[in-house]
């Protein structure tokens, strides 16, 4: 497979989580389309309490 693969971590606050998915989703992914990289695959782990 070519290209390249993006690791992302974050500390979202517990009452903010749904405007971290937000941004993902509104700006963060189409900031990264403009720049030419394409999602491939993605996988969302939770860790912690």
């Amino acid at each position: 497979m070519d290209g390249y693969k993006l690791l992302v971590t974050y500390n979202v606050l517990a009452h903010r989580e749904m405007e971290y998915r937000r941004f993902m989703i509104q700006r963060w992914l189409p900031g990264m389309q403009k720049q030419g990289l394409e999602p491939g695959e993605m996988l969302h782990t939770l860790w912690g309490d």
